[in-house]
């Protein structure tokens, strides 16, 4: 049975940590002053803590703009050199599936503790649920539980909305400093102006097409032959020059098939006759776009009676299967996801 044991939000120092290790769960985009105080307390408790950073190895995005490495470089730059020795990092995908995310962290986490000769059976799981995203905390029965109150209303959305709403990394630095401790606020200063301004645009371009409050079905299309697969390039934010299944939004009196067929000819001029259908997959997870909660219908055709795919379009190509590890960061939302799952590629 999970037990919870309340964290005051000031701890004093203890001789001995009453665990080996305290697990802190979050995506940290950015790092700021509550994570902060989090992590604060996860130190006082243990004699080390082991930061999952969620949504890791993704294209940058207005809800995920920082790399898992990034993410780890302003942690470590917020704390002292001796805390900083005592912070280990392990970053996690987002599966999309709880019971696939579960064992991947479980796994991680075995992993990575015995690399660092820490007792597993002295293991914590701090955390607050401030929205229905902190249901994780209760996925893990195996962890001692740790409960902390909210330290300050703090939001990594607003805080990333201010950010990238200035015109330069140094005035979103400026923007959000009360918010996070001053070594992220230097780190956000100096970030990248090029991959700042995309960022900026892709915000807005969100911000103008203001998502649903209702389910949206998305059709996607996936066209194979042999060991290969059709790509196409994004020309508009959100996801301006990343790579994308084609995909369409099905039209008044057309079907979901004819939709994906519509997305695949309007991306690679292929003709009916050489598409033989293979299968149907729904992926609905609320999360998986950033545009609202889109459902997606993967259709998958294979291109039959032709010996090789045709001539594309510029914004259109055609990757080996094998490519997909090296493009899971060049490629919009969950499409990585998507194509591992429907090509059966391990992720």
């Amino acid at each position: 049975m999970t037990r919870t044991i309340p964290v005051p939000a000031r701890i004093p120092a203890m001789r001995k940590p009453e665990f080996a290790a305290v697990l802190l769960i979050g995506r940290f985009q950015p790092f700021h002053n509550g994570h902060a105080a989090l992590l604060a307390a996860a130190l006082a408790r243990a004699e080390c803590v082991l930061v999952v950073l969620g949504s890791a190895h993704q294209a940058r995005s207005v809800k995920n703009p920082f790399s898992w490495e990034e993410r780890a470089a302003q942690i470590t730059l917020s704390l002292s050199p001796e805390d900083a020795t005592r912070v280990h990092f392990l970053p996690l995908r987002d599966y999309y599936d709880d019971t696939r995310w579960t064992a991947a962290l479980r796994q991680g986490v075995a992993s990575t503790l015995a690399r660092h000769g820490v007792i597993a059976s002295r293991v914590a799981l701090l955390g607050f649920e401030k929205d229905a995203s902190g249901y994780y905390l209760a996925l893990f029965p195996e962890w001692t539980r740790l409960a902390l109150e909210r330290q300050g209303a703090f939001d990594a959305t607003i805080v990333r909305q201010h950010y990238f709403a200035a015109a330069t990394p140094e005035a979103g630095s400026t923007a959000v400093a009360a918010q996070v401790p001053a070594a992220v606020a230097r780190w956000l200063a100096a970030f990248p102006a090029a991959d700042f301004l995309h960022l900026r645009r892709e915000q807005a371009a969100l911000a103008a097409n203001k998502a649903e409050s209702v389910p949206v079905v998305s059709v996607l299309a996936l066209c194979t032959l042999a060991d290969r697969m059709l790509l196409t390039r994004r020309h508009e934010a959100p996801g301006e020059d990343l790579w994308a299944l084609p995909e369409a939004d099905p039209m008044p009196r057309e079907t979901l098939y004819q939709a994906a067929f519509r997305a695949l000819q309007t991306a690679s001029g292929l003709a009916l006759a050489n598409l033989v259908p293979v299968g149907e997959t729904r992926f609905d997870h609320p999360a998986r776009s950033q545009r609202g909660q889109r459902i997606a219908q993967v259709h998958h055709f294979h291109l039959a009676g032709l010996p090789d795919f045709p001539v594309m379009p510029p914004e259109t190509r055609i990757f080996p299967r094998a490519a997909l590890p090296a493009l899971e960061t060049e490629l919009f939302e969950d499409h990585f996801h998507i194509l591992a799952r429907c090509l059966d590629i391990p992720e």
